[in-house]
């Protein structure tokens, strides 16, 4: 797996963790489309249309790109596995934060978040978007 021999090279010549993720993310081919380039391309190509963001926007991410979970550390196994998208674009992030405003009336009314397995959303929608994302299952 080339983004795991990435990752432990940079990591043992120090380089910063950015040139790591710029490296993985923006540079290195996804792991798990790496012989089928053709669903990886319509995947992101539909995001980028649906979203309307450009093409650039639109990122896999998570075990996908590097063929395995550093937090569970297990290995990416088709159909089974979360397929992680990260879209990258201040436009759309400011968009979702404006819905979320109008929609909660100002986050007076938080009975628009949905339960997650029993528990509030809305205290976990505020800790992503203080650091700048918005989380969504489909």
């Amino acid at each position: 797996m080339q983004s795991l021999n990435g990752i432990k090279s940079s990591r043992d010549k120090k380089d910063p963790l950015l040139d790591i993720s710029r490296k993985i993310y923006l540079s290195y081919k996804t792991e798990v489309f790496r012989d089928d380039e053709e669903i990886e391309f319509y995947i992101i190509n539909s995001i980028s249309k649906y979203f309307n963001v450009p093409f650039s926007s639109v990122q896999v991410c998570g075990s996908a790109k590097t063929g395995l979970s550093f937090h569970k550390e297990k290995k990416f196994i088709t159909c089974e596995s979360d397929l992680d998208i990260a879209v990258i674009s201040l436009e759309l992030f400011n968009k979702f934060a404006e819905s979320a405003n109008e929609i909660s009336k100002g986050y007076s009314d938080l009975s628009c978040f949905p339960l997650y397995r029993g528990n509030r959303t809305d205290k976990q929608f505020k800790w992503n978007f203080l650091k700048g994302f918005f989380y969504a299952e489909m």
